[in-house]
């Protein structure tokens, strides 16, 4: 079986109760077989840091393109993938930090990353959650 990229905003009043919320919502939308690449696959999740100046759609498409691809991508590539998505903010440190949460949130089977977005004044927390999950 293959893997399917993920992205999904959820509202709720904690993480967990958003990353719930969009886990019912994809099973209801996708089915409970299973192997729907999408949240619903998902068991947890870990929380990512959003490193100053730089959106949350920027660093997830960040970390999925720090993955070392097969068939001939080398570290170059990799690097300028990554350095073409931070733009300005783009350092040694962030790139480390990319590769890094890569090996922890782009498992298929392992947990999904969330980053807290803005949700203006609201009480409702606003979350992101990505990864990649068997399809």
């Amino acid at each position: 079986m293959g893997a399917d990229q993920f992205t999904a905003v959820g509202y709720g009043e904690s993480a967990n109760d958003a990353f719930r919320s969009e886990v019912d919502n994809a099973k209801w939308h996708h089915g409970h077989g299973g192997y729907t690449g999408t949240i619903a696959e998902k068991h947890s999740f870990r929380i990512v840091k959003l490193p100053e100046g730089i959106t949350a759609d920027a660093w997830v498409d960040t970390i999925n393109d720090s993955t070392l691809f097969a068939g001939g991508d080398t570290e170059e590539k990799r690097r300028a993938r990554v350095a073409a998505h931070l733009g300005q903010h783009d350092s040694d440190e962030l790139y480390a930090e990319a590769v890094r949460l890569e090996g922890q949130v782009l498992d298929k089977y392992g947990p999904a990353g969330a980053i807290r977005l803005d949700n203006g004044d609201s009480n409702t927390q606003k979350w992101m959650f990505f990864g990649w999950a068997s399809s």
